[in-house]
């Protein structure tokens, strides 16, 4: 299939696949054969950059398949004729790079179609039959008039790319690794789907019913992938990261049904799940290449438009020949194992192709899991790259250390929140109320023993850096502190292995509460208290929001009361003294720090983000910080009454 608008996860033509396997089914009475030769010729096409060494390896393998079956079946030499032929012609409509010179002419790519098709067809009209001959043309015109609706996209002759622009930005390695694995697996995942067609126990006796049942729900397949994929590519807004990953998911399900008899139920299920899944990876990558023209403004001299072009075909032309590889030496091998071993062992083919497509996309997930470039670290770079960017030297070198540095992969706790919000399952209202044009801001929200932090990670719809206890980001001290709230499990299961479960239950409580870039919170002396609010200040400065949790411990609180049972959802009385970060940022800045009341009720399951409170600085420091808190504390009180 050609691929759509530059961002198809395909870059392997079925239909001419089908054809050569036609092909080598008839002329040497092995489909393997055709098809490990289409897919030699794929890898040359991918790579004209290297000319002499592409043909001369193109030719060298051709010979020595060519070979080993010319003694045995004189249509070998035919196959070889018919795959190059169809080669040439798709090299003959290449289109050039942006850095090429010169732009090919509509009529010479034309009648180079023509000839080239004449070539294929009398290659093989005298040693076919009638019915096969006739599947082959047709298969032939569909797939050239496809090539010439939609050129593929490739170097100009003589183009030598040493080292492409973008590979030294990690986010852009991480998303190059995704593509590679997604393409290599959603080749392969169609690959398998074919083969599961074939009745191998019935192929050598030369019927063409699954060849043309092959076709047809691989014409019924790009019918509606096109479509699906175009209209998502026209209505996604936002990051391509939760698209990717969920069309990835759909492929992995679509690889574990596919090992099962396929019956019409089977292969329709099939077929939704694998179109959906193409379409929402393939939509995913175009608002990556999309959201990395960005990315390259931060990441400095040589990341332009130009560059980032140069790097998406060359990504794209690395993951074609990855595929074609694959399925070269997996065809390759077959071709070679058909005649020892006959069509009926070759079943188990179908199998070892769909695990190495479920194994690839499997690798396309952890490297989506691992891309920093998710919803909420994109927000902070549109908003900053809408802003004009350059204006503010802290938020882009904030932005560098994440997306083009290295960066601490946070894959863990994207694990976690995905299987939080499957037992949290709460409504966010009150999001209108947001103000991204005026961040950074400051979120208070209500702690309710562990609820209310767990929530806001999970549905507070921006980014943020939270206020974290200190204690609980040492691992030593987060084990004793864990060891008086898991005391009755250290008695259940015995000191020894209840202090391992500890042990280990701190190292991952550390871990993915310091994956947030959390601000350490110091309880006691003042100058611990202003290390805090300094920290909150330059998070601030950086860009980032804030998450505050600044309700007072149960034993301090004024206004719960002192009999019956206690109910963390009660909210407590606030701690004042972080209102006084928003006189720091008024005075390291000039403007008025916004604070957002949230209210996560677990009762009625909601997440509820109420209108902020701006400080004001025209009172004194005391009366505008307890005039703050005050406000912030009555407003999420009728947020825990709201309706």
């Amino acid at each position: 299939m050609h691929h759509f608008n530059g961002a198809s996860l395909y870059r392997t033509d079925y239909f001419s696949l089908l054809a050569c396997m036609v092909t080598g089914h008839f002329l040497a009475d092995n489909p393997f054969y055709g098809a490990s030769l289409y897919f030699l010729a794929g890898i040359a096409r991918s790579f004209p950059l290297y000319g002499r060494m592409a043909a001369c390896t193109l030719c060298g393998i051709c010979i020595a398949l060519a070979c080993t079956l010319i003694s045995v079946h004189q249509g070998a030499g035919r196959v070889v004729l018919f795959v190059l032929a169809l080669t040439a012609r798709d090299m003959a409509r290449r289109e050039q790079l942006p850095l090429s010179r010169g732009v090919r002419s509509g009529r010479p790519v034309f009648l180079a179609h023509l000839v080239l098709d004449a070539v294929a067809m009398l290659s093989v009209y005298s040693m076919m039959p009638r019915e096969g001959f006739y599947l082959v043309s047709a298969l032939i015109l569909v797939t050239g008039y496809a090539g010439l609706s939609s050129s593929v996209r490739g170097p100009a002759p003589g183009f030598r790319l040493p080292k492409i622009p973008f590979m030294d930005v990690s986010s852009y390695r991480l998303f190059s690794g995704m593509r590679f694995c997604a393409v290599v697996g959603a080749n392969l995942g169609t690959l398998a789907f074919l083969l599961a067609l074939m009745p191998w126990n019935r192929l050598q006796e030369g019927g063409l019913g699954h060849y043309v049942l092959a076709s047809g729900l691989l014409a019924l397949m790009l019918a509606a992938y096109i479509p699906v994929s175009f209209s998502l590519w026209r209505r996604i807004r936002g990051s391509g990261l939760p698209y990717f990953s969920v069309g990835v998911m759909l492929c992995i399900a679509a690889c574990l049904i596919m090992p099962r008899p396929l019956s019409l139920w089977g292969v329709s299920a099939w077929l939704v799940l694998w179109v959906w899944g193409i379409s929402l990876a393939s939509s995913g990558i175009r608002c990556f290449e999309l959201d990395f023209a960005a990315v390259g403004r931060i990441a400095g001299p040589g990341h332009g438009p130009k560059e980032l072009s140069l790097s998406n075909a060359a990504t794209a032309t690395a993951a074609s020949a990855g595929s074609s590889s694959a399925m070269f030496v997996l065809t390759a091998l077959f071709a070679f194992l058909l005649p020892a071993f006959g069509y009926a062992s070759l079943r188990w083919l179908t199998l070892l192709v769909c695990g190495l497509s479920l194994a690839f996309m499997a690798g396309s997930a952890i490297f989506a899991l691992r891309e920093p470039l998710d919803v909420r670290c994109r927000e902070k770079l549109i908003l900053y790259d809408k802003g004009g960017g350059g204006r503010n030297a802290r938020i882009e070198e904030s932005m560098r250390n994440v997306l083009v540095r290295p960066h601490k992969a946070n894959s863990g706790v994207r694990i976690l929140s995905a299987m939080a919000k499957l037992f949290l399952r709460l409504r966010v209202c009150g999001a209108e109320n947001l103000r991204p044009g005026n961040y950074p801001s400051v979120f208070v929200c209500n702690h309710g023993f562990v609820y209310g932090p767990v929530s806001a990670v999970v549905y507070l719809p921006t980014y943020f850096r939270p206020w974290i206890h200190d204690v609980m980001l040492d691992r030593g001290r987060a084990e004793t502190q864990l060891h008086k709230s898991m005391h009755k499990l250290v008695r259940l299961f015995g000191k020894r292995a209840g202090g391992a479960l500890v042990h280990a239950v701190a190292g991952i409580v550390c871990r993915v509460l310091g994956s947030f870039n959390p601000v350490p919170v110091v309880r006691g002396a003042s100058r611990d208290v202003m290390n805090t609010l300094q920290v909150s200040l330059d998070a601030l400065l950086d860009g980032d929001n804030v998450l505050i949790f600044p309700e007072k411990p149960r034993e301090l609180a004024t206004n719960l009361p002192r009999d019956g049972a206690y109910d963390p959802m009660v909210l407590r009385n606030f701690y004042t003294g972080f209102a006084h970060v928003g006189k720091m940022y008024h005075d390291a800045t000039g403007k008025n720090l916004l604070f957002y009341p949230v209210f996560s009720d677990k009762r009625r399951r909601l997440f509820i983000i109420g209108s902020p409170v701006a400080y004001d600085p025209s009172l004194g420091p005391r009366e505008s910080k307890a005039r703050l808190a005050g406000c912030l504390q009555e407003r999420m009180s009728e947020l825990g009454k709201w309706s």
